[in-house]
């Protein structure tokens, strides 16, 4: 038996736990030693021996004591590559973001990758979501094996057709429930088919209560006859897939249980009466799954994204300045606006080229209140990582609709911690009068909040009209002054200013100011 502690649950991933498994089965084994992590960390290996209580008997036993170890960097090595975030994904410990980074090299490589886990993991979800990162124009097929149940014929034509295609991705779900026949039916499609271009990601399910071979009916093959029990089910087709992939369940990885469950809080306040009804459920049947030793965190994770929740949920009966002159019905008709521009000749990018020459290559960068997300799509188009917020829901319409691959979330700036996004923003952009179109009286909270995603020695870039003539807005709400006061109140420091987006110089007493803000790097 191996048990591990909170630090080195959070520190290993399921294959690091084999490893320890097998060299404590070994004490000669234990020597102090270096080990390659599955995350791409090194950690210190040192064992020892735990005496039992009768002197010279048998050990009581052995120690693994694990300590992580900073690598030099060698000459010509790269940095490590920041692994993005996935929209509709929640996971920020390194173990997972270890598998993260696996699966889109997988998928960018095309190497077909079985996906493995227990039940409720997250297996598809996060498949579909690196495909969605990866290849957001491709389509993707999903086939499930439980679909079967009533014959493998039609589900195995099915699968060979979206294989023969060759193009974009193919998951085939609940291997595991396919009898050894229908596996060897599946095998030769697989082995026809083998020289597709797209990925191919195939999901098995740890632990199943119900398992063919394993006390439970097994799925009838294509010709309707149910096949005789085997140990292992997926054998046959498990060569078939180059790489393979753990995904952690959440007691490896708690580091990201703040969230999940502040995006679940958010899921809850959508609106969605079926997630609403569900939520509550799976919380508990999560914590019911947790180790001891992650309880008493969790249930104060609980209390802190309920706190978060309940006060967004007071801050959404303020409507802002914007919702106030449009109703919160001027996604359709912004867009046209900025379509009309872009086809007479004008440049409608400007903000995004002013901000990428700020940036190194494929930053991360969050766009907040970015409407119809025309700022954040063209980031994205020049390679960074980019993640919008808004409180307009026709607005997040519009750039769901133009770009469905990027991260859109619907939330008030003034509680953005609400949102359960990853800090470590290197620039935050607050473009189109965001500022001034604010709550009155929730200013000085929004940047406070802005201020808190960015990383030390990242940047906020904002623009805002000073003016009535750059305001849609008989008279200015906020001036430069009192914006510069709210900034220094959340320690950030003013490095440039600008009267344009194409970096004209400021003059005191201008109309329209660019401002570039940076938190300090101690």
């Amino acid at each position: 038996m191996l048990l591990a502690d909170a630090a080195a649950t959070e520190m290993l991933g399921p294959a690091d736990h084999r490893r320890l498994r097998e060299l404590a089965a070994d004490p000669s084994g234990l020597r102090e030693q270096r080990m390659l992590l599955s995350d791409g960390r090194t950690a210190q290996l040192r064992g020892r021996q735990v005496e039992g209580d009768e002197p010279g008997g048998h050990p009581a036993a052995y120690l693994i004591e694990l300590r992580l170890v900073a690598e030099r960097e060698e000459p010509g090595q790269h940095p490590v590559a920041r692994v993005p975030r996935l929209a509709g994904i929640s996971g920020s410990s390194p173990v997972f973001r270890g598998v993260v980074s696996q699966l889109i090299r997988h998928c960018e490589q095309g190497r077909w990758t079985l996906v493995e886990g227990k039940a409720g993991t997250g297996k598809q979800a996060l498949v579909q979501a690196v495909h969605r990162h990866v290849a957001p124009t491709a389509p993707i097929g999903v086939h499930d094996a439980a679909d079967a149940r009533g014959g493998a014929a039609p589900w195995l034509q099915a699968v060979f057709h979206d294989l023969a295609e060759d193009r974009g991705t193919v998951v085939l779900r609940h291997l595991d429930l396919l009898s050894a026949h229908v596996l060897g039916q599946l095998d030769g499609v697989l082995r026809t088919t083998a020289g597709r271009s797209g990925w191919v990601a195939a999901l098995l399910t740890h632990d199943r209560p119900r398992l063919p071979g394993a006390g439970a009916e097994a799925l009838p093959d294509a010709d309707g006859v149910v096949a005789s029990r085997q140990a292992d089910p997926v054998a046959a087709v498990r060569a078939r897939f180059g790489s393979e992939v753990t995904v952690p369940p959440l007691r490896h990885r708690t580091a990201g249980i703040h969230a999940l469950v502040t995006c679940l809080a958010v899921v809850i306040r959508s609106g969605d009466c079926s997630l609403r009804r569900a939520a509550p459920a799976y919380l508990r049947s999560r914590l019911r799954g947790l180790y001891p030793p992650t309880i008493k965190r969790d249930g104060s994770v609980l209390a802190s994204a309920t706190e978060a929740d309940r006060k967004a949920q007071n801050m959404s009966r303020h409507r802002d300045r914007w919702a106030e002159l449009t109703g919160g019905q001027a996604g359709e008709k912004y867009a046209q606006r900025f379509a009309r521009l872009a086809e007479s000749g004008h440049d409608i990018h400007g903000e995004a080229v002013f901000c990428a020459a700020l940036l190194k290559p494929a930053a991360r960068i969050l766009d907040a209140g970015c409407g119809t997300g025309r700022v954040a799509i063209r980031l994205a188009e020049l390679g960074h990582h980019c993640t919008g917020v808004d409180t307009d829901l026709s607005m997040l319409a519009v750039a769901r609709g133009d770009a469905p691959a990027l991260e859109w979330l619907h939330g008030d700036l003034a509680h953005l911690d609400a949102l359960g996004l990853e800090p470590g923003f290197d620039l935050v952009v607050a473009a189109g009068n965001v500022i001034p179109l604010l709550a009155s009286g929730t200013e000085s909270a929004v940047v406070q909040q802005l201020a808190a995603v960015l990383r030390p020695g990242g940047l906020l870039v904002t623009g805002m009209g000073l003016d009535a003539a750059h305001l849609p807005l008989p008279e200015p709400p906020v001036t430069l002054t009192e914006f510069d006061h709210w900034c220094t109140q959340a320690g950030l420091i003013l490095r440039r200013r600008y009267a344009t987006w194409s970096g004209d110089p400021y003059s005191q007493g201008g109309g329209y100011a660019v401002s570039v803000h940076s938190r300090p790097t101690t």
